[in-house]
């Protein structure tokens, strides 16, 4: 399993996501990516975690493993491509990335959240 973070520049100082307690996957972690590195970084990706990146439909189509999208808040997602895909949509609670804190609880909610819909 692939998770890919779109656009870790966001997270303030020492905030950062801890480890997946699962076997055999790969983490990457990107400052910011958009349109076409996106699109090149994210196509093996079963999980795109996006902090303030929107997607389209032209990114989602690419990335063709994609099983998860994580976002922060209301971040534009396509929905609608989302599903006609059948890649889950969560969206976690926003965030203010001034904040450390409210940084690192959103960053053990993505977590969590791929632990939960992965497993098995």
């Amino acid at each position: 399993m692939k998770v890919v973070v779109v656009d870790a520049a966001h997270l303030p100082g020492a905030v950062d996501f801890p480890m997946l307690d699962m076997d055999r996957f790969g983490w990457e972690q990107y400052p910011q990516l958009e349109g076409e590195a996106l699109r090149e970084r994210c196509w093996r990706a079963d999980v795109v975690v996006s902090l303030a990146t929107p997607l389209t439909a032209a990114d989602l189509e690419a990335m063709f493993k994609l099983r998860l999208v994580l976002v922060a808040g209301e971040l534009p997602v396509d929905d609608e491509a989302a599903a006609a895909r059948g890649i889950e949509l969560v969206r976690l609670a926003g965030v203010d990335w001034a904040r450390p804190d409210q940084a690192a609880v959103f960053c053990r909610d993505v977590v969590q959240a791929i632990e939960a819909r992965l497993r098995g």
